[in-house]
């Protein structure tokens, strides 16, 4: 799932900007690999961090090869 806070602010002439405040992201490795596959992406790398901190996993992806 992700989090996106967006902050909308409106300038002195009325024009509106948007601006992204944070972004929250969590994903079962697994899960986010099977959907990325159906998109036509190979995962070629799965490398786990040794730490408790985020990110804790780094996944790779290669575009499949039409």
């Amino acid at each position: 799932y992700g989090i996106r806070v967006v902050a909308k602010v409106h300038d002195s002439d009325k024009r509106s900007r948007s601006f992204t405040m944070f972004n929250f992201r969590r994903y079962d490795p697994s899960k986010l690999s099977a959907m990325v596959q159906d998109l036509d992406w190979q995962e070629v790398g799965r490398f786990p961090f040794n730490s408790t901190a985020r990110p804790r996993s780094l996944l790779m992806f290669q575009k499949k090869k039409q």
